[in-house]
């Protein structure tokens, strides 16, 4: 089920296009989930677990005070990236590490791992221009520009079947091409009076 984590605190499960809400409190800036369940979010400066009841609790300081983007690898490690920097989430302390500094990207705020080409793909912002732009990286933090995607504020990614879903911060749900990075509506989604931040 999708994840989604929203501006006023909440956060919950898509159902059809409503968010179901399980936990309210702090507000997360990224969300992410790993295969086998783990459920862990971000608030810039800080890592926390949460669980399906709701319930979150605190791992640690991040060490940096911007990250806003956050994926499992297919072996559950955790990363994530925070303006041109791509990092390793120590999952028991919350402590990032740096991988790499990518020069010409700017974190927009997600990173969503594909298994079956071994790489993570985000959204950066593009100076100039009001649309963000999707990005590949490999768990060693090369990254590569794949294309424009025609929708700004993309701060949710996750993958459906195959498919890269984006969430804007107005609610738009969209697909993205991974060959193009051109982006398509597919629906609104409903958080009530908040916007989406984070997806997974």
């Amino acid at each position: 089920m999708t994840l989604i984590s929203a501006s006023n605190g909440q956060w919950g499960f898509l159902k059809g296009n409503t968010l179901q809400v399980r936990g309210t409190g702090r507000t997360f800036l990224d969300i992410a989930q790993s295969k086998d369940g783990k459920i862990f979010a971000v608030t810039g400066s800080s890592l926390y677990r949460l669980n399906r009841s709701g319930q979150s609790s605190f791992v640690g300081s991040l060490g940096i005070g911007s990250m806003n983007a956050l994926g499992f690898d297919a072996k559950g490690n955790l990363f994530g990236a925070a303006g041109q920097g791509f990092y390793r989430i120590n999952q028991g302390t919350g402590q990032a590490t740096l991988i790499r500094q990518i020069p010409g990207f700017s974190s927009s705020g997600d990173i969503a791992f594909d298994a079956s080409r071994k790489q993570f793909f985000a959204t950066s912002r593009s100076p100039g221009s009001s649309f963000d732009v999707l990005v590949s990286i490999t768990p060693k933090g090369k990254a590569r520009r794949v294309g424009n995607i025609g929708f700004g504020d993309v701060y949710g990614l996750r993958f459906d079947r195959g498919t890269l879903v984006g969430y804007t911060v107005r609610n738009q749900e969209i697909s993205i091409n991974l060959v193009t990075g051109a982006g398509r509506f597919r629906r609104v989604v409903r958080v009530g009076s908040s916007v989406t931040y984070g997806a997974a």
